[in-house]
């Protein structure tokens, strides 16, 4: 049971950046969009279960939300550096790594001498994998000042990403009680990087109306990823939902036509790949 809630996650995280790109509009809209279609779900769950809360983990979800705003505007803005397909891909990458990290060296989520083992082989493939998906036919200096800069944008998101997962596992907070607080926390730190972030852009204009379709389906990512992480672990329940990639991937090649040359193909391919491997790898550790 904890396999399947873990995999649910990728279901619909691997649809999201994908709708997110037809719909269009600027990174901001597309980060105001989702924020307001999560707060939807969000208060239809609230009305629904009406979830017991206490001080603090309102509290530790309203510093979740916070970090979310951060670090999903980062991948959002990635999307425009990158491609839509290599910067998930990237993201993906370098978010399991460093979620792994704390979950073992802060949570203590591996334990035993096997399940550190496996989860560096893990390490080791995802790293590779994010290696291959970087790759790029075009060596000119200004590709390689776009990955650098990518790169940054896709770490400095990774970091309040990260502590978007992490927070709720300090305060305790079970699914039902997160969705609400952490949601509003999401509206508005959203609200504020729009007061400093795309000021040419229309901030609420029919492109962000558009984004909240693709905010209900990422909110219902979230929903059952607080579960899963709690069933599972978070680095085992994160990192799980990583396989959202292989699905990306596909839709991406179908949908997005983004233009590769038949090696950087290849690359994203294997690069694939090595991540889903590196993502089955740690969904392996509790078992062993």
């Amino acid at each position: 049971m904890g396999f399947l809630i873990g995999l649910l996650p990728a279901l619909f995280w691997g649809f999201t950046p994908v709708l997110v790109s037809k719909l269009g509009g600027k990174p901001i809209n597309q980060q105001l969009g989702t924020s307001f279609g999560c707060a939807v779900l969000a208060l239809a769950v609230l009305i629904i279960f009406r979830p017991a809360v206490t001080l603090a983990v309102v509290i530790g979800c309203l510093i979740s939300g916070l970090a979310w705003s951060v670090g999903q505007l980062c991948q959002f803005t990635s999307y425009t550096i990158l491609g839509t397909s290599k910067a998930f891909a990237l993201s993906i990458s370098i978010e399991m790594v460093l979620n792994a990290i704390v979950g073992v060296l802060i949570f203590h989520e591996w334990t035993t001498a096997n399940q550190i083992m496996l989860g560096l082989g893990a390490i080791a493939c995802v790293i590779l994998g994010g290696n291959l998906t970087a790759f790029s036919s075009d060596k000119s200096g200004a590709s390689k000042a776009q990955l650098k800069k990518g790169l940054i944008t896709l770490t400095i998101g990774a970091c309040g990403l990260c502590i978007w997962n992490y927070a709720l596992r300090v305060v305790n907070a079970d699914g039902l009680q997160a969705v609400f607080p952490q949601a509003v926390g999401m509206v508005i730190g959203s609200l504020v990087l729009s007061l400093f972030v795309g000021k040419d852009a229309k901030k609420f204009d029919k492109s962000t109306f558009k984004q909240m379709i693709p905010g209900l389906i990422y909110a219902a990512a979230n929903f059952s990823l607080i579960f899963s992480n709690q069933i599972n672990g978070v680095a085992i329940g994160y990192t799980m939902a990583q396989l959202c990639l292989v699905i990306e991937t596909i839709l991406g090649l179908l949908f997005l036509h983004e233009k590769k040359t038949p090696a950087e193909l290849k690359h994203s391919i294997a690069g694939a790949v090595f991540i889903t491997l590196g993502c089955i790898l740690v969904g392996l550790v509790g078992s062993v």
